[in-house]
């Protein structure tokens, strides 16, 4: 697996939820920067209660459908990967329930109510520029940190 851009929030002692961008793709020599279209990018998602005790563990879940296939952009200028992964990942929790809300990015080809397409994103157009967008998931189960 591989893991990129991971981002963390705390609150109160030993209470953590950090979410990072994954796919199952790893092949031990090339950079995210170079991955084939076969690597599929999810928003993952994992919570810890009782980070600040020895041998606690973490439960963890896929917080999104498919984000992106491909290389992602890790080199800044050098890069020769796709950048449509913006910096613009993130989680907070809410302050009165704790549940965690992610901000992502998706260049994914979507068309329902909640989620309409963009000016010029089409079925043909996913996985590319056309399509980026920022998308929000929130917690609705679970305990809150």
């Amino acid at each position: 697996m591989t893991a990129i851009e991971p981002w963390s929030v705390a609150n109160n002692a030993g209470h953590l939820d950090i979410v990072w961008y994954g796919t199952s793709y790893y092949d031990g020599v090339n950079p995210p920067d170079n991955y084939p279209s076969s690597a599929f990018w999810y928003v993952y998602f994992a919570q810890n209660l009782h980070a600040t005790t020895s041998g606690s563990t973490f439960t963890q879940v896929t917080a999104t459908p498919i984000v992106h296939f491909g290389g992602v952009c890790e080199s800044g200028v050098t890069c020769s990967g796709n950048r449509d992964l913006f910096d613009d990942f993130g989680v907070a929790a809410n302050p009165l329930t704790g549940l965690a809300s992610i901000v992502y990015s998706d260049d994914q080809y979507t068309n329902d109510v909640n989620d309409p397409p963009q000016s010029g994103c089409t079925p043909s157009t996913s996985n590319s520029g056309s399509c980026d967008h920022t998308s929000i998931s929130t917690q609705t189960g679970g305990p809150g940190i």
